[in-house]
């Protein structure tokens, strides 16, 4: 029997295809069911490997876009080039309008898509040939259902790439597209070219596990396990056959050990909080590590703020606040990470300092150096504070030390965990929801400011 049919009982040949599981909601039922008009099962190969190549392609194109619409047209041109590989397969050379007498002499249409006609008469072309060479149901027939068969089962070509949209996609709209197309790219650059799914092997894979060797065996993990699942969702959705060549790889002695995010002790805050404030030359990095440890904020948290997310103290609230909110440029780690932080002391002077300067250079965010490009561009602003830190004398300290700082001053001060957890942004639900907006601030910059009460004397600058 061939695949994807069934014989009824008069001996005609149907095509008959299970929908994939991940593209139902495309199609009106579960299986795809078409009378091929035959009872020879060579001229029913022929008619399945052309059906087999036309859902192949249009699978992976609802796949790679899942809101795109397939006209009839669209498949014409499917069953096109579906014919064409065929064709070539059995050594025809097919031409436009080469088609029997009573159809069009013309091989496309003003648009350039293949005309019906033209996919008709090609498919009459090849089935005359194989009733011509293949007489019969015997021996040759069934060789040449096989023949075919196996040009169909070649069907689309995957890249690394597509498989990287693919995964990517069930992820859209969450910070997890964003990190899974950047850890895919990452081994395409790695490998060089972006090759086809089938030609990956073992040995890639172990080049790319050792290439992350400098980074911590979590982050190598993570990285790896992105790659790893989607190859297995190419693997159940596309090619069950497909060797996952990521899986089960060998991660011992591989990566540094994660480094703990120590805070900064009373000393070492006050006196990085001196070399700051007291700058000539202060610039934007500057300020970034001031408003980091005013609100105990994360980098991508303060780098992505548009101007429009801060709101300034009124006669009413004397609170100045930042919004931290998912938007175009910048997404958040979790739901629980919106929210509204007040701005406190030092942090005040800083974000003055940094809106005036925006406004200056006339962008809608407070940094524009790190919003050029479609996406904020938080690794280079981690560089660049990281370097900071090292001129300013701290050597093992990085721009994240100081969100574990205010962490540390606010819970020696008797902060309590609920409120530090909402500040920083642990918290399952919103300020509001937990106190009610105006409460719940007072609250925060009351926490904010007793953490840094203990820095008095130790040369703690003040607000200008």
């Amino acid at each position: 029997m061939l695949k994807h049919s069934f014989v009824s009982p008069r001996g005609v040949f149907y095509y008959q295809r299970w929908v994939p599981t991940d593209l139902l909601k495309s199609y009106p039922g579960r299986v795809i069911k078409k009378s091929l008009k035959t009872t020879d099962p060579s001229v029913a190969a022929l008619h399945i490997a052309k059906l087999d190549r036309q859902y192949d392609a249009e699978f992976a194109q609802r796949r790679l876009n899942p809101n795109a619409e397939i006209t009839q047209r669209d498949r014409e041109a499917l069953a096109e080039r579906a014919l064409k590989d065929i064709a070539n397969e059995l050594g025809l050379e097919l031409r436009p309008g080469e088609t029997e007498a009573g159809y069009a002499d013309k091989g496309t249409d003003e648009d350039g898509k293949p005309t019906l006609e033209e996919v008709v008469g090609k498919l009459d072309l090849l089935t005359d040939y194989v009733v011509d060479n293949y007489d019969g149901r015997g021996a040759n027939a069934e060789a040449l259902g096989k023949t075919i068969i196996k040009v169909a089962k070649s069907g689309r070509t995957y890249f690394l790439s597509d498989v990287r949209d693919l995964y990517a996609q069930r992820h859209e709209g969450k910070r997890e597209a964003d990190d899974i197309r950047k850890n895919w790219d990452l081994l395409i650059d790695h490998l060089g070219e972006d090759l086809e799914v089938e030609a990956l092997r073992r040995e890639h894979a172990v080049s790319f596990r050792d290439s992350l060797g400098h980074l911590g065996r979590g982050t190598i993990e993570k990285y790896l396990g992105r790659v790893r699942a989607g190859l297995e969702v190419y693997r159940k959705d596309i090619n069950r056959r497909f060797d996952n060549v990521f899986k089960d790889l060998d991660l011992s002695g591989v990566g540094k050990q994660p480094v703990e995010r120590m805070p900064l002790s009373s000393t070492e805050t006050a006196e990085l909080l001196e070399k700051l404030t007291k700058r000539n030359d202060q610039n934007d990095i500057d300020r970034i590590l001031l408003l980091l440890l005013a609100t105990g904020a994360r980098l991508g948290e303060i780098v992505g703020l548009r101007l429009q997310d801060i709101r300034e103290a009124t006669d009413d609230e004397q609170i100045t606040s930042i919004l931290i909110t998912a938007h175009e440029k910048r997404s958040l780690k979790n739901k629980g990470s919106a929210r509204e932080v007040p701005v406190v002391l030092f942090g005040l002077t800083a974000l003055q300092a940094q809106k005036e300067e925006a406004q200056a250079l006339n962008s809608d965010y407070l940094f524009p150096r790190y919003n050029k490009a479609k996406k904020t561009n938080s690794n280079s602003a981690s560089a660049a504070t990281n370097k900071r830190m090292k001129a300013l004398g701290f050597e093992d300290l990085s721009a994240h030390n100081l969100r574990h700082t205010s962490k540390r001053l606010m819970r020696d001060a008797g902060v309590t965990k609920d409120v530090t957890d909402i500040i920083h942004g642990h918290a399952g639900s919103t300020v509001a929801d937990t106190y009610g907006r105006g409460v719940a601030l007072g609250r925060m910059k009351e926490a904010l400011e007793k953490g840094f009460e203990g820095l008095r004397g130790k040369l703690l600058p003040r607000p200008i």
